[in-house]
């Protein structure tokens, strides 16, 4: 019992070192966190982009941009894939929303770019299934071409709202009453007829990036990062009307540099991630009076461009997006591409099936494909492969050697009573060759004769012609006399 006891305690001193605990309700003091260790490693990759977080905090539905467009359902526990959602028309999803109701918005984009049309998928949060027989489409009036972008959805009153940002062809927030989760339609109690122009409501300076994440406040008013100078990403924080129509107050701080979406922390302060590669990072600013009270928060050792924060339940969350990172308050879940080798390599030992006459050389090439994979496995990788799998492919090996050996030997063993018959043909054929020899040397005389005729022949047919054209020379002397 004692030796159980302090294998427990050591077990607990070593998560605590792995896992270091901030408090993260304890906003005050969030100056005080920087770097975060890995806790789990995600099995998925690519862009990490749009995000959400289930109103318990016990997963996220995270939004690839890349060209597959994959949504996965993450448990914060554990970094499992629960289910992965793609949308038949190989759009991205740019907006990823979860309510408390057990639905998850999606608002897809083309990934070659914006379009008059884009695309909802409203999902089942438990299994990841489309709620409607098809995707719904959504166009942007005055034949805009747009892209849905970073948003929420919020209960206000006794209505559900989803917002979100569009950028490029516009610069727009769009407000959604998804009260019945299956019919979103434009809400007409938000800017005109459910969209608010950010160029005109808050006087921003370009209508392509003018506007990137948004959030919901409980009152139903919408923070938004967005570009006051038209230069580069976001550049600044707006807080917007609950009915859309007007800027209540805006910071314009350089800490809010590269500016890309933001959410509300509580009755006190608004959190705004920045897209700016290895200096993102989180900044807080206060409500009361729109001054920033601190920069340079939850940074990560390998940040690369921080597109989504949120905090729920006293938790932040970062969408990291380049290395496909989730970071939350105390812990780190991102794609470890040692873990994408192990698998590689795993797939092709399963791939192997035991070696018979009939699948001998598929089996070769399928033990050879993976022996070259091994070569490839990182030390990290190595260490997540399961010792039976390279006993297999040892084991595999063997019998493939073994049976080619025995192979071998049997067609040794067969080689000189194959060969004997040829050597008694090429017996025959050497007194076959005899008899050839022997009908030459009987011929031999004849061939003479026929020489000597032949020559004689010869000489005859020149004499002749010699005579003709001796006659000629002279016939013609004479005609010239």
């Amino acid at each position: 019992m004692k030796k159980i006891a302090l294998i427990l305690a050591v077990l607990t001193m070593l998560a605590a070192f792995a896992l270091p605990s901030f408090a993260a309700a304890d906003v005050e003091n969030l100056a005080d966190a920087q770097v975060y260790e890995v806790a789990h490693f995600l099995d998925v990759y690519g862009s990490l982009r749009a995000m959400a977080i289930d109103p318990d905090g016990e997963f996220a539905y995270c939004g690839q941009i890349n060209a597959s467009g994959i949504v996965h359902k993450v448990d914060l526990k554990t970094g499992e894939t629960l289910w992965t959602f793609e949308a038949d028309n190989g759009w991205c999803p740019k907006l990823v929303a979860a309510d408390d109701r057990g639905n998850v918005f999606l608002g897809l984009t083309n990934p070659d770019g914006a379009q008059n049309v884009n695309y909802f998928a409203i999902l089942n949060a438990e299994t990841g299934e489309m709620q409607t027989p098809e995707l719904l489409t959504f166009t942007f009036p005055n034949g805009l071409a747009c892209s849905f972008n970073g948003g929420a959805v919020a209960k206000v009153g006794d209505k559900y709202l989803l917002f979100s940002s569009a950028n490029y062809g516009a610069a727009l927030i769009l407000c959604f009453d998804v009260t019945e989760p299956t019919e979103p339609v434009l809400y007409e109690g938000f800017g005109e007829n459910g969209i608010a122009d950010v160029v005109k409501v808050c006087g921003v300076k370009t209508g392509s990036y003018g506007v990137e994440g948004v959030s919901v406040d409980t009152d139903g008013s919408v923070w938004a990062a967005v570009n006051f100078s038209g230069s580069g990403k976001g550049d600044g924080l707006a807080h917007i009307s609950a009915d859309g129509k007007k800027m209540l107050a805006s910071c314009k701080d350089p800490a809010l540099r590269a500016a890309f979406n933001c959410c509300v922390v509580g009755d006190k302060y608004v959190a705004v991630c920045s897209y700016d590669a290895g200096a993102s990072c989180v900044t807080l600013v206060n409500k009361a009076d729109m001054t920033v009270k601190a920069t340079g928060l939850l940074k990560y050792e390998n940040a690369d461009n921080y597109c989504s924060v949120l905090y729920v339940n006293g938790e932040f969350y970062i969408a990291n997006q380049s290395n496909w990172t989730l970071i939350t308050t105390d812990k780190a879940f991102f794609h470890d591409p040692n873990v994408e080798l192990a698998e590689a390599f795993k797939a092709k030992v399963e791939a192997i099936e035991e070696i018979t006459a009939d699948n001998f050389k598929k089996m070769k090439t399928r033990i050879v494909s993976a022996e070259s994979a091994m070569k490839d496995l990182t030390d990290e990788a190595k260490a997540l492969i399961d010792a039976s799998v390279f006993d297999k492919l040892t084991a595999a090996r063997k019998a493939y050697d073994e049976m080619a050996a025995a192979a071998a030997e049997t067609q040794a063993e067969t080689k000189p009573a194959e060969t004997e018959p040829a050597a008694t043909e090429a017996t025959g054929t050497e007194a076959a060759g005899t008899e050839a020899s022997g009908d030459k040397e009987t011929d031999a005389p004849k061939n003479e004769d026929e020489k000597s005729n032949n020559a004689g022949l010869v000489i005859g047919i020149i004499a002749a012609v010699a005579l003709i054209a001796a006659l000629a020379t002279i016939i013609v002397a004479k005609k010239k006399k």
